[in-house]
């Protein structure tokens, strides 16, 4: 456990899933929209609340797209938290599960939505170090990469900021922002209470 009572790990965890699936189901509208039907399957497990003794490892991503071509794309679904003009952090096994399925990593907010390759979730296991963080999953290395603006105004050491900027990632194509189509942007905005509240503490 990572310091928060059971009873609030456990809504923070059933709570967090049902966004995910909101969202999985707000991308098969996005999906349409770019002219590309599909139907979407849960594949993540053991994340319903219900709290689990021990250790267990799911390196499943969370859902999977199947195309009308028969092409399939896994996806692994974030919410985008209110820092995200500061920088970005990633769990190191979201990054490891993303780039040894061959899937990507969403990260969604309110008028717009994120993608990271799989070349970029293995860029960043190349490249940066992961480390525990304070207020950010407990007992989990993860990767932090950086805007130029904060670390101009933290005055940080090129050490602290790392190789490369979270710009640079969307200047290489590692990243692709995208806004999201109307019919999608409809549905967020409906659904933007749930989507969007903070978490207990």
């Amino acid at each position: 456990m990572d310091g928060r009572r059971p009873e609030v790990a456990a809504h923070n965890i059933y709570d967090h899933t049902a966004r995910e699936r909101v969202v999985s189901q707000i991308m098969t509208v996005e999906f349409k929209e770019l002219g590309r039907r599909c139907s979407v399957a849960d594949k993540g497990v053991d994340n319903t609340g219900k709290l689990i003794k021990g250790n267990l490892r799911n390196n499943n991503l969370d859902y999977e797209y199947t195309f009308e071509d028969g092409r399939k794309e896994l996806y692994e679904i974030k919410n985008s938290p209110p820092n995200t003009d500061t920088y970005y952090t990633f769990k190191e096994s979201a990054l490891r599960a993303a780039v040894q399925h061959e899937g990507k990593i969403l990260i969604y907010s309110k008028d717009h939505y994120l993608v990271l390759k799989t070349e970029a979730c293995a860029f960043l296991l190349h490249n940066f170090e992961a480390r525990i963080y304070e207020n950010f999953a407990r007992h989990h290395p993860a990767v932090r990469v950086f805007s130029k603006n904060y670390g101009k105004v933290k005055r940080m050491s090129e050490k602290e900021l790392g190789p490369v900027f979270w710009e640079e990632l969307l200047e290489r194509g590692l990243v692709e922002k995208r806004n999201w189509s109307k019919k999608a942007q409809w549905l967020v905005t409906e659904m933007s209470e749930r989507l969007f509240r903070e978490k207990r503490r």
